[in-house]
């Protein structure tokens, strides 16, 4: 028997979840181990992490520092009109597997 945490007035259809998840799904950041191994530890959701663009050639990487906050840094001389991009797979996976 399903027991619900929240009023009726706070639930949400089936489509309106699915499309919830799907934003979840899209803007996550992998949290990885701090200790350095490939040990994934889950999904974070980042505003501004959101707001970069993908490239396969980015000009900057980002990081999770020990505490858990999203780092981004550049990785080269931007221009001040350029726009901001990040790596959404790794960009050293064959173009096959990235697309």
């Amino acid at each position: 028997q399903a027991k619900f945490l929240l009023g009726s007035g706070y639930r949400i259809g089936i489509d309106e979840g699915i499309d919830i998840l799907a934003r979840v799904y899209c803007n996550a950041h992998e949290v990885i181990n701090p200790d350095g191994s490939d040990t994934d530890m889950g999904f974070g959701l980042y505003p501004e992490g959101c707001l970069f663009n993908h490239s396969c050639n980015p000009n900057c990487t980002w990081f999770m520092n020990n505490d858990g906050d999203l780092c981004v840094r550049a990785m080269r001389k931007i221009g001040a009109d350029s726009t901001l991009t990040i790596a959404y797979c790794d960009i050293y996976d064959h173009a096959d597997q990235r697309n």
